[in-house]
Formats: structure tokens, C-alpha cells, sequence
């Protein structure tokens, strides 16, 4: 119901700089290709995919730590 309300770009906003700070990766799973996209324009690689259930998508993606320049 709030998707494209920004939350989600907000959280990513708070939380990529810390976890590049300490040089760690960040993972997801969505399900829908759509969101593939969208997390691709946020540094997200698609890492793999997989169904679970009756045939549901599981898209699997990680972001690998960015190097900020001083």
C-alpha cells in the first residue's frame, strides 16, 4: 500500500552509508521483476532466482559496499 511512497528510498538513504562505512554487503529478496529494476538504480545486483510454493518468484539481490570518496 505505501509503495512509491519514498519509504523505502528513505531506509536505503540511512542505511547504505553505514553498512559501506563498515564495508559490508547489503541483501534482499523481492518478488517481483519490477522491483529488480528499481533496486538496480540503488547499486543492487541480481544475484539469483528461485521459486518457492506454487511457483512464486524469488528474486534474490546484493549490493555490493561502495567506496565513498573523502
Amino acid at each position: 500500500v505505501a509503495q512509491g511512497s519514498g519509504i523505502g528510498t528513505a531506509l536505503m538513504d540511512e542505511g547504505h552509508p553505514r553498512a559501506d562505512e563498515l564495508g559490508l554487503p547489503c541483501y534482499l529478496d523481492t518478488f517481483t521483476r519490477e522491483n529488480v529494476r528499481f533496486y538496480g538504480h540503488h547499486g543492487y545486483e541480481l544475484a539469483g532466482e528461485f521459486t518457492v510454493g506454487d511457483g512464486v518468484p524469488v528474486y534474490g539481490l546484493i549490493r555490493p559496499p561502495q567506496r565513498r570518496e573523502p
